[in-house]
């Protein structure tokens, strides 16, 4: 028997006919074609109407009775879900997949909810903050940094904010559903700015014989791409080798707004993208090999770029980190902030300070005009070397020459 959700209906008042069976008037039993014999039982309960078909109008006299007793001492229907509440790890799925503007790094972490054991046969109202909680402590134990969790906060979040707001319009008879992962984001304190050395850089390429491969790298070190755009780049929209110029995006910050950019491309990688086999042959720059979609980068790291490195003897090294080396490499060149956040993609040149010590001397030089006499001093070097002092020792000793 199904349970059917009647929430827009109201129920009868008034006015009811004697039953053609019993001749009593019954309120909740009902034929729904008079003289069918299909009897019908209607209760309120939580706000909204709920309706079965029974069968025989004797039985459905007793489901009625039954039901009413058991919304009495609140019990009623302990085992099945009500409409409004949902099973959770089906709703999150259909959610993202809705979500068409998501990039394919979300997919991983909609699979981290999916196979979450604190979401398993969980409705979404059932879900408490305790459950929540215990899936960042997981996560936390596993290792990983605080914006790994905001990242799968940030999803799931959306997902209540999304489900509430259509109960809203749809069913606003109903009670709200909370959202039990509000006030978990943690503050995100990751500095991490590994690059990569010029000798590291040779070691990699060494270990790297596969030109696809290389090429992969290449584009991150001279383009700043994230991963998971550099794996989806399309010849057709992404990338113009006349203008010189591939597409960058991202979506980043609380209302996760796609941000697109288009990054100019240098000599060395230009000859890298015109030389790759899939120009010209695939719409992806690199393709799987059945050529029916993008490289999968996850696999790509796990099975190529991780053993790489292990061979070249590179430690405590991601490919994020080729992201780092290429802003790294920009700031000691003399590039300013302001250019490199532009490069980057960042929306303000706040995450791109962190690459400002790698020009130590330049930014001497720009605070030496708030002296009323300028030296000349070159703070950055001495007698044509550089120093092997730390920045505050170069600071110290910048202000006693």
């Amino acid at each position: 028997m199904e349970m059917i959700d009647e929430s827009t209906e109201a129920p009868r008042r008034g006015g009811r006919k004697p039953c053609r069976v019993c001749k009593k008037k019954h309120q909740g039993v009902y034929e729904r074609e008079p003289g069918s014999g299909e009897w019908h039982v209607r209760v309120f309960h939580l706000g909204r109407v709920v309706r079965r078909k029974v069968g025989p109008h004797g039985v459905a006299l007793k489901v009625h009775a039954k039901w009413r007793v058991e919304i009495a001492e609140g019990r009623f229907l302990p085992k099945q879900v009500a409409a409004t509440d949902e099973l959770l790890v089906p709703a999150f799925a259909a959610y993202f997949d809705r979500r068409d503007d998501l990039d394919a790094s979300w997919k991983s972490v909609a699979k981290w909810w999916r196979e979450a054991p604190e979401l398993r046969g969980k409705t979404v109202r059932d879900l408490t903050a305790d459950d929540v909680e215990a899936a960042r402590k997981r996560l936390v134990a596993a290792g990983r940094a605080p914006s790994t969790w905001n990242g799968r906060h940030s999803l799931l979040h959306a997902f209540y904010e999304d489900y509430e707001d259509r109960r809203r319009r749809k069913r606003p008879h109903t009670p709200p559903v909370p959202n039990p992962v509000r006030g978990t984001r943690l503050t995100e304190e990751n500095q991490r700015t590994r690059y990569l050395t010029d000798d590291e850089e040779a070691r990699l390429r060494e270990a790297l014989p596969d030109p696809v491969d290389w090429t992969i790298v290449q584009l991150a070190l001279h383009s700043a791409l994230r991963r998971g755009n550099a794996f989806g780049l399309r010849w057709t929209t992404d990338v113009n080798l006349a203008s010189r110029v591939v597409r960058g995006w991202s979506r980043k910050g609380r209302k996760k707004l796609l941000r697109e950019r288009w990054v100019p491309v240098n000599d060395d990688l230009l000859a890298a993208l015109r030389a790759l086999p899939s120009r010209g042959r695939s719409e992806w720059l690199f393709p799987n090999v059945r050529g029916t979609g993008p490289l999968d980068a996850k696999k790509w790291y796990v099975r190529v770029f991780k053993p790489a490195l292990e061979r070249a003897g590179i430690e405590d090294f991601h490919f994020h980190d080729l992201r780092h080396t290429a802003a790294t490499r920009l700031r000691a060149r003399g590039v300013p902030v302001e250019d490199i956040a532009v490069v980057l993609g960042h929306a303000d040149d706040r995450m791109a300070q962190r690459y400002a010590h790698m020009a130590p001397g330049r930014l001497h030089d720009v605070m030496q005009k708030l002296c009323r006499t300028d030296t000349g001093t070159d703070t950055g070097r001495n007698g044509g070397e550089e120093t092997a002092t730390t920045e505050s020792e170069n600071a110290v000793a910048a202000g006693t020459k």
